[in-house]
């Protein structure tokens, strides 16, 4: 299959990229999407998500395009191949697959950053605070679940949530404090 090539954002016009999972697909391996450029004042309502790239990420990393580019999980994307991380991978084939209310528009940096142009990366990173404090709401993942559900209501759950090395991204911060 053909590899996915990013349009390119104007700049001049302070864009981003919002991502649409296909929900109607529901026998596929493989989850569909469709991305789109939109001027950051004009944009739809979208829903941001805050969580690790890899999940051998060391905690303190700034995501790193190796980690993505190691671990290789198919993604289609306007009918053509887009790779991404293990953990987005996870991610993304849990919310295809949760029927439950779910925001039409994603905002995801791995996927709505072209990875590979520097140019654009530095320029959308210094977007993110404004990305961030106009999403409609912020999705957390922490990755798939380590333990079962019931654990999770042991006295000590919420410690044990608070180790999980997610709370440890010196990004989080930003991404939780400018999310609405």
């Amino acid at each position: 299959m053909e590899a996915y090539n990013y349009r390119p954002l104007d700049v001049s016009r302070c864009q981003l990229r919002l991502l649409k999972v296909d929900r109607s697909l529901t026998a596929t391996s493989i989850v569909q999407c469709h991305l789109e450029n939109f001027d950051l004042n004009n944009a739809p309502r979208y829903t941001a998500l805050s969580y690790r790239w890899s999940y051998s990420e060391p905690a303190d990393a700034r995501p790193k395009l190796e980690a993505m580019e190691e671990e290789q999980f198919p993604l289609i994307v306007d009918g053509k191949l887009l790779h991404v991380s293990e953990n987005l991978a996870d991610f993304l084939e849990v919310f295809h697959g949760d029927a439950r209310n779910k925001p039409n528009w994603l905002w995801i940096d791995q996927i709505s950053i072209n990875q590979k142009n520097t140019v654009e990366r530095n320029q959308q990173v210094g977007l993110m605070s404004d990305i961030y404090s106009r999403c409609l709401s912020l999705i957390i993942w922490l990755g798939k679940a380590s333990a079962p559900a019931a654990q999770l209501f042991w006295k000590d759950s919420a410690a044990r949530l608070l180790q999980n090395s997610y709370f440890t991204r010196m990004w989080i911060v930003q991404e939780i404090l400018l999310a609405k």
